[in-house]
């Protein structure tokens, strides 16, 4: 496994580089280390409608099996063991995002709740 100083400074170039646009990076990375529960860092849109991609960066995703955007199944791509992508689906409400593995359930922390924008027409 990497060391600390190595791993944050990965952490660090994913978070650039997804703040970039580019997801396909998260392919780069490989979980070597042994099974670890879920845990989700950030998300970005911090807000949406439905259909919007949110990109979630975390650990443990390998074996994911289930994305809700407050508290709906959302359809998912697993970008690698760090970064999911999610899309925002309808019926979705304001609330946390959670990832669910074999090894449990992460849900983002309570400063970090997904908000659903109104649909506005021109």
């Amino acid at each position: 496994m990497a060391s600390p100083g190595v791993m944050h400074k990965l952490k660090r170039l994913f978070w650039i580089l997804m703040g970039c646009g580019s997801i396909a990076i998260g392919a780069l990375f490989v979980d070597s280390s042994p099974a670890v529960p879920p845990a989700i860092w950030w998300f970005h849109p911090p807000a949406g409608t439905p259909g919007t991609r949110v990109r979630i960066l975390g650990q443990g995703f390998s074996d994911t099996t289930l994305v809700t955007i407050g508290g709906t199944r959302a359809p998912f791509i697993l970008v690698g063991p760090l970064a999911i992508q999610a899309t925002v689906p309808p019926g979705a409400a304001r609330g946390p995002i959670t990832v669910t593995t074999p090894m449990g359930t992460a849900s983002s922390s309570e400063g970090l709740l997904f908000r659903i924008r109104a649909w506005t027409s021109m």
